[in-house]
């Protein structure tokens, strides 16, 4: 009966032990996974993306041109609109 319960005892610590280390690992992992990765002397590459600005420093307000519609469908609603 003590052999049981002493083999018990080891057995619950050893999962207890490896509860531990698997919960650390994940968290571990979890923090490594949401860091951004810079480049050496390179940078980030989220400061790369700015928007355009002209001569003077200023944002351009023009529209844009894309393409979303097919150009008869474009054609047709500038005939509509004037």
């Amino acid at each position: 009966m003590r052999f049981r319960i002493k083999y018990n005892l080891r057995l619950m610590k050893s999962l207890k032990k490896a509860l531990y280390l698997s919960f650390f690992l994940l968290v571990t992992a979890g923090f490594l996974t949401t860091q951004q990765s810079c480049k050496t002397k390179e940078g980030c590459p989220t400061n790369e993306y700015t928007s355009k600005t002209d001569k003077k420093g200023n944002f351009k307000s023009g529209r844009s041109s894309s393409n979303l519609f097919p150009k008869k469908m474009r054609k047709s609603v500038k005939k509509k609109k004037g």
